[in-house]
């Protein structure tokens, strides 16, 4: 997979304020996005922080009277672009998809 613009995207997704008014020509910036936050949740750190974050109840809740349990999101597969963000709830084994996107 080849990735265009990579120093033009690097700057955009490193930036710390989002500029609204972008205009989001290069085209890969998502894509980018996507493959450094999938490498950065598998470290030892990534881990971590998704521990803090599932432990605040950052994540929804199981929409299931009887599980109600925080979910943690996960990525049924790791290809790009084949499948959206799920919520997995432990109590009951299920997924959703996330709601908030």
């Amino acid at each position: 997979m080849s990735l265009e613009y990579f120093t033009e995207t690097l700057q955009v997704i490193l930036n710390p304020v989002f500029d609204s008014s972008l205009d989001w020509v290069f085209g890969d910036e998502e894509m980018w996005y996507g493959m450094i936050h999938a490498r950065y949740i598998m470290s030892e750190r990534g881990v971590d922080d998704m521990r803090q974050k599932y432990e605040r109840g950052d994540f929804e809740v199981c929409p299931k009277l009887s599980c109600r349990q925080k979910g943690l999101p996960v990525g049924p597969s790791d290809v790009w672009v084949k499948s959206n963000v799920k919520i997995f709830y432990p109590r009951c084994n299920d997924t959703q998809l996330d709601q908030r996107h």
